[in-house]
């Protein structure tokens, strides 16, 4: 009986998302720069058939980049890379937001990234 409930859980943990059942994870490399930077942000989608749109965000005191890419649900892929060149310096927020049909949200993700401006 202990051996198939083991099993039983293996099967259970193979089926589960491994980031937690999140719908968009983001990653933004380097987190830490010095301007004119090039960043890199790349976001992570569970695929769903509800998948419509996934907005990606970069929005500081001195610089904003916003990008729609549309998805086909299921058949989306899985990862999409953002390249920023000639960031200024400043504090940035990064965003990912996966959004349904409706223009709903069905996830977000960010992360904070900051580019350090030359001494004057």
């Amino acid at each position: 009986m202990k051996k198939v409930l083991g099993i039983c859980g293996l099967i259970a943990l193979a089926v589960l998302p491994a980031d937690g059942g999140q719908t968009v994870t983001l990653k933004v490399t380097p987190q830490k720069s010095f301007a004119p930077a090039s960043v890199v942000i790349r976001a992570r989608i569970e695929p769903s058939a509800a998948n419509r749109a996934l907005a990606i965000i970069a929005d500081g005191e001195n610089f904003y980049r916003s990008s729609e890419i549309p998805l086909e649900g299921e058949q989306a892929p899985k990862t999409f890379e953002l390249s920023l060149t000639n960031v200024p310096g400043g504090e940035y927020g990064i965003y990912a937001v996966l959004l349904d049909a409706s223009g709903r949200e069905r996830g977000r993700a960010y992360q904070e990234a900051s580019v350090l401006a030359p001494a004057e």
